[in-house]
């Protein structure tokens, strides 16, 4: 008794206590003469009410073993929480005469378990709050309610999503109840993103606020809010480090607690990388094509090619359709797509185009000028400037593909660019808006896609279907122009067909505009055709 490490008092039946072990006053605090000849009340704690010790009493006077949890009162004022087995014991004629009370210290191992159920507790009230945002709002959006919820957990007086990216590390989202900490959208210092990215890399961490100048503005707001202790989880997408969710507490007490959370934080960090990764990851994206886009429109990083429109029967050269050619050896189809992805496909045509027309000078005078032009930048009444003063006759085509909102808008638009402009439907054949495009707009020329055009000598099918848009053009007095013939066999059906001209690397591949051609007026054609 004297050497256990559990406490270990004795009772008489009257409940004196007339023994504790050294453990005891280890416990609890007081040495043997402070307590023996006391009651067993002097380590109440006042946790427990009258029925409770009524049953504990009850239980041993009866002559059967208690055990339970108590909460008891060190000499300190501490409260300390213990397992205790209070046994009764007998004399020879059966009588109880004392009772012996062990006690195991099981405060630590309590306050792990709260802490635990705390922390189970709060994932379940994040992860709840967290399932009703839409998956397809804002990552600002998703990031704001996560940092409104974790600021309402005790011990929590702010909380923030960064996201970290090259040259644009940025706030998401900021809450710190009452308090301003940071505006969305609000920059990070370069030198304070590049700590929280290395550090990110390895995981989570807490640390004491520290007043570094480097960390500028962002310090500067710490400092002002008072807080003492910071700690923080990565956000993490399907590619990698997005990001970093912070938490920071004022008071020591709670600063001391901060890294207890961090397995929350890692849960909430995990859950706000799902929803906010794939916006993120879709920005960063379009951010650095847009960055690419813009590289390519201030360099000038392509080069207009031209290649020529013929008559079918004579070979003469009626027109040179612009198109462009980059320096990176992309698809052109693919940089314009991607440029109308990141808002700069009107910058990137107006760009292309007036090239277009400056090396336009070195066609044949009598050939027209085609041009792709998308019905935006037609609307933008950009082209009125970029074609002032060219007395080349200019032919503006707009592909099937695109989708046009306004017909009457856009019928004003060619109209005002004067009569010098005619207009061309392309890819007629690709799909069904061709037609539509063709009735609303009434264009001077159809272009017949390469898809239908592409042997086409061996298909009835395709041959009935172009001289069935042969006689449309026909009766609408529209002019019909084949792309992509590659064989005299091609050009000798769509001679058959009525189709009037056409164009294709049978006749002349596109050439480089910056070179001296040759650019002719006309082109011999294949033998028998």
């Amino acid at each position: 008794m004297e050497q256990t490490a559990d406490s270990i008092v004795i009772y008489k039946s009257d409940l004196t206590i007339t023994y504790v072990n050294p453990s005891f006053s280890r416990l609890y605090g007081y040495v043997a003469d402070q307590v023996i000849g006391q009651r067993g009340g002097v380590l109440g704690s006042g946790r427990h009410d009258d029925a409770f010790w009524s049953e504990v009493l009850a239980t041993v006077s009866a002559g059967r073993v208690w055990t339970g949890s108590i909460v008891n009162r060190r000499k300190d004022g501490a409260r300390v929480e213990v397992e205790s087995v209070i046994t009764p014991v007998r004399d020879a004629a059966g009588q109880i005469t004392s009772y012996v009370q062990t006690d195991r210290d099981v405060t630590h191992e309590r306050e792990l378990e709260s802490a635990l159920e705390r922390d189970a507790r709060e994932r379940e009230t994040i992860e709840a709050a967290l399932e009703q945002v839409d998956p397809a709002a804002s990552p600002e959006a998703i990031a704001a309610v996560a940092c409104e919820e974790i600021v309402r957990l005790s011990g929590i007086d702010a909380a923030w999503v960064v996201e970290l990216a090259d040259g644009q590390s940025r706030v998401l989202a900021a809450d710190a109840q009452t308090l301003q900490l940071f505006q969305q959208g609000e920059p990070i210092p370069a030198t304070r993103a590049r700590y929280l990215l290395e550090r990110a890399s390895s995981g989570p961490w807490s640390e004491g606020r520290q007043d570094r100048p480097e960390d500028g503005s962002v310090g500067e707001r710490f400092a002002s809010m008072g807080l003492k202790s910071l700690a923080y989880a990565p956000i993490r997408g399907s590619h990698g480090l997005l990001g970093v969710i912070g938490i920071g507490a004022r008071d020591p007490v709670d600063a001391g607690r901060l890294v207890e959370r961090l397995p929350a934080l890692v849960t909430f960090g995990s859950i706000v990388g799902a929803l906010v990764g794939p916006g993120l990851e879709t920005r960063h994206r379009d951010e650095v094509a847009r960055a690419s886009i813009r590289s390519i429109i201030d360099a000038g990083s392509f080069t207009p090619f031209f290649q020529p429109i013929i008559e079918l029967h004579t070979g003469r050269v009626v027109g040179y359709e612009a198109l462009s050619r980059f320096a990176d050896g992309r698809r052109p189809d693919l940089v314009f797509a991607l440029a109308a992805q990141s808002g700069l496909g009107t910058a990137l045509e107006i760009a292309t185009l007036r090239a277009a027309v400056a090396a336009s000078a070195v066609l044949p005078p009598a050939a027209y000028l085609s041009l792709n032009a998308s019905p935006e930048l037609i609307v933008s009444g950009e082209l009125a400037s970029l074609l002032a003063g060219h007395e080349r006759p200019i032919v503006l085509e707009i592909t099937e593909h695109v989708v046009i909102d306004d017909y009457v808008v856009l019928r004003a638009s060619l109209k005002a660019l004067g009569r010098g402009v005619r207009l061309a439907v392309d890819d007629a054949g690709a799909g069904y808006a061709s037609l539509r495009h063709i009735l609303e707009l009434k264009p001077d020329f159809v272009k017949i896609d390469l898809g239908l055009v592409r042997r086409i000598n061996g298909d009835p099918a395709r041959q009935a279907l172009i001289a069935g848009i042969g006689y449309f053009a026909v009766k609408s007095k529209v002019r019909l122009i084949a792309e992509g013939i590659e064989t005299a066999a091609e050009l000798e059906t769509l001679q058959g067909l009525g189709v009037s001209h056409g164009q294709g690397y049978l006749f002349s591949r596109p050439q480089d505009g910056r070179g001296p051609g040759p650019w002719p007026s006309t082109i011999s054609l294949p033998a028998g055709s």
